[in-house]
């Protein structure tokens, strides 16, 4: 039985290995594309990943000079009762606990800012914020009862607001947890 001619066959050979060159040639221009395309979606989704990463570590340095500044500013608070008794010290250690407050104040704030921006949900960070506010407070309305020129107020000034620091402290430490669980979740 006789093959059934077709119109490859009447085509010189040289004109076929022509045809076959072209057909592998726009093969490999397609896949080339095709690969050049996915590296860089690739690199853009590396880029993505590297700026996030920064952005946790950045985010989890901020939370943790907040705690910096704020064991600094009980600090001192504990320099103003201890060695307040004098005037000028008094207003040169309570300067400096104000400007430690301030600087919590803006590193806390921060830190929301942040963690806003890369939708995160951390609500001890607005715990936090309300913390250290109130903490301010108490610490500012304990010094009604300090009379410089009387060591022992100090010591009645202490005992009322003891203990009002450490809560933060923790808190500031769930707060870093909960940024380093999410930096190792994604």
């Amino acid at each position: 039985m006789k093959e059934p001619n077709t119109s490859f066959q009447e085509i010189s050979l040289r004109r076929r290995v022509t045809i076959a060159v072209a057909i592998l040639t726009v093969l490999i221009i397609v896949i080339g594309l095709f690969s050049f395309i996915a590296i860089m979606e690739t690199n853009k989704r590396l880029h993505k990943s590297v700026l996030e990463g920064q952005m946790m570590i950045k985010s989890t340095d901020t939370a943790r000079l907040a705690q910096v500044h704020y064991k600094k500013q009980v600090q001192e608070w504990k320099n103003t009762l201890l060695r307040g008794n004098e005037r000028d010290l008094f207003d040169k250690y309570f300067k400096a606990f104000n400007n430690e407050d301030k600087l919590v104040n803006e590193y806390l704030h921060a830190l929301s800012d942040m963690t806003t921006a890369m939708r995160l949900f951390i609500p001890e960070i607005a715990v936090a914020i309300k913390a250290h506010e109130e903490m301010g407070e108490r610490y500012r309305g304990a010094l009604k009862y300090y009379k410089p020129s009387d060591l022992n107020s100090a010591i009645i000034v202490d005992k009322k607001i003891r203990g009002i620091d450490r809560a933060l402290t923790d808190q500031i430490d769930v707060i870093v947890g909960s940024l380093n669980r999410k930096r190792t979740n994604d």
